[in-house]
């Protein structure tokens, strides 16, 4: 089997027809923004670049998969196929990875992390400036970016993300925390409550925060419109059952299914927001707004308070009693 780069792979999908010129034009674009065209996504059967003990390395680029069970030092950057961490590595420069990351030790970046391919963490990784993920991230453990998380994939978090700022064109899932300066502005942002706090706006398409906990609660309708597709109550519950199964599931939603199963549920710590909430379909519950709170269509559930204005254009429901100040828009 010989090396094959991302570009030829592509070409390959787009002359078997796998993926149309629109898709090749827009995927050559990403891959090449993040440098990684050359790399290789496929190589022959030779050995693996492994270390079990201690080693510095010059970097560069390795056409062969990385594997650390031990302690490992590249003085520059280094781009592979994939990268796998059990044990500890430090890249002084970026690391760029085509294919599968899998971190299950520490991992730290002084500068980029660009990962073209699946990555799954559930150790810990330290990334000097910004991250890229090209595909599906799970982050299980520990991920801390200087600067900026950007996404074109869907990104699960049931352990901490910390960053100045996150911006994705898929969903962002979070059953665990996170944490940002500045904004998030993602496509679809689900979480499930806790602790979490954006230092900026929180921007989306569409936003759920707690509404597991708002199921089952009295509301009135302050508009009769309300779009169906805000409820979902069976998808939300495969989610939640979901992540109550998984490995590194946080303490919260633990106490959410024991209280369930007693017939209670413990109520999630609030979820803050320094600056504005701004989305089209928001169902939020125990949530606190420093700034404004707008959409198309709305549900505000128990145990969320707006510094700001309330603004909606479509529908909006509001607990019963509430003596909310809900301003109408064009």
């Amino acid at each position: 089997m010989t090396d094959e780069t991302v570009e030829n792979k592509l070409r390959a999908k787009l002359e078997s027809g796998e993926i149309d010129q629109e898709e090749y034009d827009t995927l050559i674009a990403k891959f090449s923004d993040l440098d990684l065209l050359s790399s290789t996504v496929e190589t022959s059967k030779k050995r693996n670049y492994s270390y079990s003990g201690s080693r510095t390395i010059d970097g560069g680029e390795i056409p062969q998969p990385i594997r650390v069970s031990g302690k490992m030092t590249a003085l520059n950057s280094v781009s592979c196929p994939s990268f796998q961490v059990s044990g500890s590595a430090i890249i002084n420069g970026d690391l760029s990875v085509a294919g599968p990351t899998k971190v299950s030790g520490s991992l730290k970046i002084t500068e980029n992390g660009k990962f073209g391919g699946p990555f799954k963490l559930s150790g810990k990784t330290i990334i000097g400036v910004s991250a890229y993920f090209m595909d599906e991230a799970k982050i299980s453990g520990n991920l801390q970016a200087g600067e900026k998380m950007n996404t074109d994939s869907n990104l699960k978090i049931s352990g901490k993300l910390t960053a100045v700022e996150v911006q994705s064109t898929a969903a962002l899932t979070v059953s665990g925390k996170i944490e940002t300066t500045g904004d998030v502005n993602v496509n679809t942002f689900v979480s499930s409550g806790g602790a979490s706090q954006i230092g900026g706006s929180l921007i989306g398409e569409k936003i759920e925060i707690a509404k597991i906990f708002r199921e089952g609660a009295e509301h009135a309708e302050f508009e009769a419109q309300m779009d169906d597709d805000n409820i979902q109550s069976l998808g939300d519950l495969g989610y939640f059952i979901s992540n109550m199964v998984t490995k590194f599931i946080p303490k919260l939603v633990n106490e959410v299914v024991s209280g369930a199963m007693s017939g209670k549920q413990s109520p999630p710590k609030i979820f803050r927001i320094e600056q504005d909430l701004r989305g089209k379909n928001v169902d939020i519950s125990y949530t606190h707004i420093n700034g404004d709170l707008e959409g198309d269509d709305m549900v505000i559930g128990p145990e969320v308070t707006v510094g700001g204005e309330i603004r909606y254009r479509n529908s909006i429901s509001v607990p019963e009693g509430s003596n909310y100040e809900i301003k109408r828009i064009n």
